[in-house]
């Protein structure tokens, strides 16, 4: 637990067998403590969290979750005695939607086979996600949620923090903005040692105009310190605002370069540049294939949506060509 300010604390708490190793948990501390994201439902990481919190003397938190990510939302159900969980409303219609069902994540699943993921690709890359990730989602129809808008407050010890939607990492995405210090709590919204996963939701149109649109609404507010839910916090935010809208733009042309053709987005996908296994697609990991198809979509619709690519459907199955001009 590393002391941020003098009510702030960072927790590193551990993801078992994630490559993120650990997400970042902070606690401000005072009349109703808050805690902003949470980590894995594992016993590692309640140890930790639970510890950072003993030593505190923080008995009964609320909690803030920016996204519904496993990461950042599977601890809360081992805090029953709790002020809240508050999440943004589009979050929690997902948490509705899904809650006794794997109907939402399974339409995630079908949409990827259409745009070319081998089904055998998808049942070992699901394999090892639900080897990662059975557990790690509480009962979430036991959690006492509190929905949250644009512009809501949450009073914390001193501080008066601002929610802010910021879809695209997922579709209700939330940052929490102190304008009084101008602390950004940015969860997976801006990551300044990885840049951060966007991919196809089924309740979210055109997931990277919506993240680049939420990245420039970072612009028009004053950010001093900026608090990530994983790697280094501190960092140059308007800066890496540019770095990651600069990415997103390389990677369009990348793509629009690599289509030859009528071509369905794991084609795509296999004719682009990763920073995995040196760039060699065979041998990708299936878990890294599926990622790397969700991305991969997530452009191609941008690439649609901007009108310089054509959508064909044909036996069920997805395909993209170029506009010709």
């Amino acid at each position: 637990m590393e002391k941020i300010f003098d009510d702030v604390y960072l927790v590193h708490v551990p993801l078992p067998k994630s490559p993120l190793k650990y997400v970042n948990s902070y606690i401000i501390t005072g009349e109703k403590p808050l805690v902003i994201d949470t980590g894995f439902n594992t016993e590692e990481s309640y140890s930790v969290l639970n510890d950072a919190l003993s030593e505190l003397k923080i008995k009964r938190p609320s909690f803030f979750i920016t996204h519904i990510h496993a990461d950042h939302i599977g601890l809360i159900g081992r805090f029953p005695e709790n002020y809240g969980v508050h999440i943004s409303e589009e979050e929690y219609k997902i948490i509705e939607d899904s809650s006794g069902t794997n109907d939402y994540w399974l339409r995630m699943n079908e949409y990827l086979m259409r745009n070319g993921l081998p089904e055998e690709d998808l049942k070992i890359a699901f394999r090892i996600l639900n080897s990662i990730f059975v557990g790690t989602y509480p009962d979430l129809l036991k959690i006492n949620f509190i929905s949250m808008k644009e512009g809501s407050v949450i009073t914390t010890g001193n501080r008066k923090l601002r929610v802010l939607i910021t879809p695209g990492h997922s579709p209700g995405h939330a940052c929490l903005y102190d304008e009084r210090d101008e602390i950004l709590f940015s969860g997976d919204h801006i990551l300044f040692t990885i840049t951060p996963n966007i991919t196809w939701w089924p309740s979210l149109q055109n997931s990277l105009e919506r993240y680049i649109i939420s990245l420039e609404k970072m612009k028009e507010i004053r950010i001093r310190d900026t608090l990530p839910g994983h790697g280094e916090i501190g960092g140059e935010p308007y800066k890496r605002i540019e770095e990651i809208i600069e990415h997103h733009k390389k990677r369009l042309n990348e793509i629009m370069g690599a289509l030859d053709g009528e071509l369905n987005a794991f084609q795509v996908a296999a004719s682009i540049k990763w920073n995995v296994m040196n760039g060699e697609w065979n041998l990708f990991p299936k878990m890294q294939k599926y990622f790397a198809l969700g991305e991969t979509i997530a452009h191609l619709i941008y690439l649609e949506n901007m009108r310089l690519l054509s959508r064909i459907e044909r036996n069920g199955k997805i395909y993209y060509k170029k506009i010709l001009k």
